[in-house]
């Protein structure tokens, strides 16, 4: 047993425990078949900068928080024990931030050309706890009159309320 309490090996996790993951292009957007991930728009690879960010949704469930914290080895207990957490202002289990934050990364690897996201710096700001059962979206816009390719992004919650508001700016590509 482990400390998030899975008695069954992750489908991410070889018998040995490696892990098993792969990190897609984007710096910190890890993808893997635990956070089940749907889309509200068609897949690509545009060569061109969008007005509007593929919008993406999911709904955070205990089980993805268990999945996620054996991924990155985070078992602080406010995020895996229910107990620790019902005495907590938080009253209950929340979502690692960068679970969340991970919804950005996707919005922009679906709709931004593959050779952009390695040019991508994200400032963000976590500015709600999100609590399994939570069906999040994200997604961006292009910020009006931004020449340089910045996006405003969000995680909003079921009712529209920012979890995660900040920016995402695309850096030019170099000549070379």
């Amino acid at each position: 047993m482990t400390a998030a309490g899975i008695t069954e090996r992750p489908p991410w996790q070889d018998t040995d425990g490696t892990v098993k993951a792969r990190q897609d292009f984007a710096k910190g957007f890890i993808k893997h078949s635990a956070l089940k991930v749907q889309q509200d728009t068609a897949k690509g690879w545009p060569g061109t900068m969008k007005e509007q960010l593929e919008t993406v949704a999911m709904t955070v469930t205990q089980e993805h928080i268990n999945q996620y914290a054996e991924l990155t080895q985070d078992f602080n207990p406010l995020h895996v024990d229910p107990g620790f957490a019902a005495g907590t202002p938080m009253g209950r289990t929340i979502a690692h931030g960068t679970m969340s934050l991970n919804l950005i990364w996707l919005a922009l690897a679906r709709s931004l050309a593959k050779d952009s996201l390695g040019r991508v710096d994200l400032d963000i700001r976590f500015a709600k706890p999100v609590f399994a059962g939570t069906t999040l979206e994200a997604g961006g816009r292009l910020e009006k009159g931004s020449a340089s390719g910045c996006y405003e992004v969000w995680v909003n919650g079921p009712d529209g309320t920012a979890v995660i508001t900040g920016t995402a700016t695309v850096a030019a590509a170099s000549e070379g």
